[in-house]
């Protein structure tokens, strides 16, 4: 069962792209126009591209690298590439040839004009993607020109790293005029602290150090001014390198660096607070001796680490939601590393602010010790302050030399864009291909839209399924093998259409070589295998609605068994509309209706006579009865005169019996007269059964026709003379083949299917509707009639088979 629906779903699918390939071949060549069109005339469009990776490395200036996400730094970096100022940039280092190589709408405009339409137009086509897991960017840029493509992307690789060397260059050197003009500063300090220490111990001739207290206390207090000049160091350049930002920034928009540098919110303060707090506990603690791993010291470090990433989290928000109604977000990077420098001096002032307690603690407590002793303690302290301070400043100041010597870039060049061969626009092959599926897909839809909304049957199986009736012959179109004998009129007519007709009529005849003859004879045999001359003889050949071949097949089917050798008679019994008649070139007078008439009358005139014989036998037991009843009171009155009654009795005038015993009283009707059967008589009924069959002019072949038009035929097809007609040529012919009118529009054949042996049904493959074809059925199986099978008429052969038979019969 499975197999068979696969295999009728297999059919349906095939039945519909065969029916519709015009259809889908129209949509597909519908599709592919525009395209077309647009491949020839849409303007070239060429892509280059160049690939960045940004490579991090550690700052040998410590505090120099931005407390900064590597994802954040990555996604500022390709919103920057797409900014408007970023295209400004690549249009200041393009050559003048290739800026001259951009087109504008307009020939009037003024150079600074251009200039803003060609920026517009980078900022449009330039377009950055990072490769996923790597620090990697892909640069493309689009236009019609493939150089300006190549410059464009090449001079925007160029461009971000030079943005990224300036902003670095700019903080290196402000951090070393910081370190240079410091270290000047504690040099001449550190003079003056060794020449105050030399003369303070020449003028009191001292030539030991101090006790061990004043000695460590002086240790720590060393150690906390050291700390605290380190911090002062790191502060400045921190303010110098937060200055340079802020230049950068106002050179783009000067309104922006306050909403987002501002830290003084209460959340804000909040944190500052504790910030300050933890850095002041953690200087006591290293003041005081304890190492860095210690676990105190540990835990204030990551204290203080958890303080400066929730402002730098809070303040990241701020900026972002500040920045994104900036067109120009690209300076979020620059607002971002503001923030970080900001909350770096927020910590440092915090340092500051807990290493000046300190000092002040331990300034308090040499104040107690003698006036000589504390006044070296102090000379001393000051002199090793300042050669530490200084010896630090020397060391940051030739690294940041070095950094600036070295003109490292972070941003380095992968690939360089090359000159594009090809476009990418308009694809025209991708586009084709797109179109042809586009067009295929929109026409397959179309063709199934359209064929499951036509209630024709689909297929042979389809029918069998639904009717349970075989389909026993599918007939190809005559047309496609007429060999021109006709051809259609513009208005789709026929130019010759009883020529057509006849042609159609006996085409098997006429064509005996071709795929419809031997359908037809195809069609013969599965009858005759069916029963067919043997089993039954009368056969009616019937279609559901007008145009489905019925008469043609039931003419050619005829031909196939004449020249099998059958004596074969065709009867029109379609006593409307009636053409049978024209294929054969007779006259349809002398037909059916003639005889079903003439045994009509017959049959009227049998039974009158039958009456009339039965009413003359009725008044004559009458007139008997009252005669016994006279006889009888007679004898009663005259019972002395026995003889005369006797012999009044004996008397055959006076009794009705002896005329009874005499035979049936004479009457008009009585006797050997012939009856009357219209204007004929009884002998005469043979003359017209004779002439009634006509001869075709095709051995074994005759035919009836239709006859004289009838006011009534369904009521003369409904009485006793046509099973008579039928029954009385079944003794002259082996096969009788019956046209009549289609099914559903007259009861006609509805009436002649209960009185023949077996009914064929004719069906147009083209048009046959679902609905019509079960209401046929249900007809059928009310009046009881055997269909033996269906023929499926204008059958479309298609594949091998149409191929082998049509070289085989053109071979013959």
């Amino acid at each position: 069962m499975q197999t068979t629906d696969s295999q009728e779903i297999f059919d349906v699918l095939h039945n519909i792209f065969r029916k519709k390939k015009w259809l889908i071949l129209g949509t597909i060549i519908v599709v592919l126009v525009p395209i077309f069109i647009y491949n020839e005339t849409a303007s070239p469009i060429y892509e280059a591209n160049t690939m960045l990776v940004s490579e991090e490395f550690d700052n040998p200036v410590p505090g120099y690298d931005y407390d900064v996400s590597r994802e954040i730094r990555f996604s500022n970096q390709l919103v920057e590439i797409q900014s408007y100022s970023f295209a400004l940039d690549i249009v200041r280092v393009l050559p003048r040839e290739i800026l001259d190589k951009f087109s504008t709408p307009d020939s009037t405009m003024s150079e600074e004009e251009r200039m803003d339409y060609i920026v517009s137009k980078i900022q449009k086509n330039i377009s950055a993607f990072p490769v996923r897991g790597s620090n990697v960017v892909r640069i493309s840029f689009q236009y019609k020109n493939p150089l300006v493509c190549k410059m464009v992307a090449n001079a925007a690789a160029e461009v971000i790293q030079k943005r990224k060397s300036e902003i670095k260059q700019e903080g290196v050197a402000g951090l070393r005029a910081f370190i240079e003009g410091q270290l000047e500063r504690y040099k001449g300090r550190l003079d003056s602290s060794e020449s105050a220490m030399r003369t303070f111990k020449e003028q009191n001739r001292i030539t030991s150090s101090i006790d061990r207290e004043a000695e460590e206390l002086m240790r720590r207090l060393t150690e906390a001014e050291v700390l605290y000049n380190a911090v002062k160091t790191d502060q400045g350049s921190a303010q110098n390198r937060l200055y340079a930002l802020q230049n950068k920034l106002a050179e783009q928009k000067s309104t922006l660096i306050p909403s987002v540098m501002d830290l003084g919110s209460s959340w804000a303060l909040k944190l500052k607070e504790r910030l300050v707090e933890l850095n002041l506990q953690y200087m006591n603690l290293k003041v005081q001796g304890y190492a860095e791993d210690h676990p105190k010291m540990i835990d204030l470090k990551t204290k203080m680490e958890q303080v400066r990433n929730d402002l730098t989290e809070k303040a990241s928000k701020l900026a972002q939601s500040e920045t994104s109604l900036d067109p120009l977000a690209q300076m979020e990077k620059f607002v971002q590393e503001s923030v970080n420098l900001q909350i770096e001096l927020e910590s440092l002032k915090a340092r500051e602010k807990a290493l000046k307690s300190i000092i002040d603690g331990y300034n308090a407590k040499l104040g107690t010790l003698p006036t000589k002793e504390f006044a070296l303690a102090r000379l001393n302290r000051e002199e090793e302050v300042n050669r530490k301070i200084y010896n630090m400043l020397k060391e940051k100041l030739e690294e940041a030399r070095i950094n600036e010597a070295e003109q490292y870039n972070t941003i380095r060049i992968i690939d360089k864009a090359q000159l594009p061969e090809d476009p990418i626009s308009p694809r025209k092959k991708l586009n084709l291909v797109i179109g042809v599926l586009l067009g295929s897909i929109l026409g397959i839809a179309i063709a199934f839209v359209t064929e499951m909304r036509n209630n024709t049957v689909k297929s042979p199986n389809e029918i069998e399924r639904l009717t349970q009736w075989p389909v026993i012959a599918m007939i190809p179109n005559i047309q496609d093998y007429a060999k021109g004998k006709f051809r259609r009129t513009p208005s789709g007519g026929n130019e010759n259409s009883d020529t057509e007709r006849t042609y159609r009529a006996l085409f098997s005849s006429l064509e005996p070589n071709t795929p419809i003859a031997e359908a037809y004879r195809m069609l013969r045999t599965n009858l005759q295998f069916n029963g067919l001359g043997r089993d039954y003889k009368t056969l009616l050949v019937t279609s559901i609605a007008p145009g489905d071949g019925k008469t043609t097949t039931l003419t050619n089917l005829a031909v196939a068994f004449a020249a099998f050798g059958n004596k074969t008679l065709i009867l029109d019994a379609d006593l409307r509309i009636p053409v049978m008649h024209k294929f054969f070139g007779l006259e349809r007078e002398m037909g059916v209706s003639d005889l079903l008439e003439a045994l009509d009358d017959l049959d009227s005139m049998i039974s009158q006579a039958k009456s009339r014989e039965a009413e003359t036998n009725r008044v004559f037991r009458q007139e008997v009865e009252e005669k016994l009843k006279v006889n009888i009171a007679a004898l009663e009155d005259n019972n002395s005169a026995p003889e005369e009654s006797a012999a009044a009795e004996s008397s055959p005038e006076a009794s009705p019996l002896a005329e009874k015993n005499n035979g049936a009283p004479e009457t008009e009707e009585g006797g050997n007269l012939p009856i009357p059967v219209g204007n004929k008589t009884l002998k005469g009924l043979r003359d017209i059964f004779n002439e009634a069959i006509k001869n075709t002019g095709v051995p074994n072949l005759s035919f009836v026709s239709s006859g004289r038009k009838m006011q009534n035929p369904e009521g003369m097809i409904s009485t006793r003379p046509m099973p008579v007609i039928l029954q009385r040529f079944k003794h002259r012919f082996n096969t009788i083949l019956i046209d009549s009118a289609p099914l559903l529009l007259v009861n006609d054949t509805l009436l002649l299917a209960g009185i023949v042996d077996a009914v064929l049904i004719v069906l147009d493959a083209k048009k046959c509707d679902r609905e019509m074809l079960l209401k046929a059925k249900k007809m059928m199986q009310n009046s009881k009639a055997n269909v033996v099978g269906v023929v499926l008429n204008n059958y479309e052969v298609h594949g091998s088979y149409k191929n082998y038979y049509t070289s085989y019969y053109s071979e013959k």
